[in-house]
């Protein structure tokens, strides 16, 4: 994640980061994400996940957060729930600071 966020240049954006590994549930359960906000100390409607999957994006609003849909090319998500996505780009490398700002985050 950290790597990721690194080569996008968006980690300075990030105030955290969580996998799966330190939640409970996997995804499309919402634990990593309530986890995260938790952490935070934020409501979780104040949080942007950024997300490449279908199981994320139904995670992500699973939990009540806005999400930023940067798909998988291999396997991306299917139209409809990609659409459900507060935004959607075509690729990681274009999501900026102000671009999570637009999509609710703080």
């Amino acid at each position: 994640i950290d790597l990721i966020a690194e080569l996008a240049g968006i980690d300075q954006a990030l105030s955290t980061t969580v996998s799966s590994a330190e939640a409970g549930r996997g995804k499309p359960a919402p634990d990593v994400f309530l986890r995260t906000a938790d952490q935070l100390g934020a409501a979780p409607a104040s949080c942007v996940v950024i997300e490449d999957s279908a199981n994320g994006i139904l995670a992500a609003l699973a939990a009540g957060m806005n999400v930023i849909a940067a798909p998988n090319r291999d396997f991306p998500p299917p139209p409809a729930i990609l659409a459900r996505a507060t935004i959607a780009v075509s690729h990681v490398n274009r999501i900026t600071p102000a671009l999570i700002e637009k999509a609710g985050g703080q």
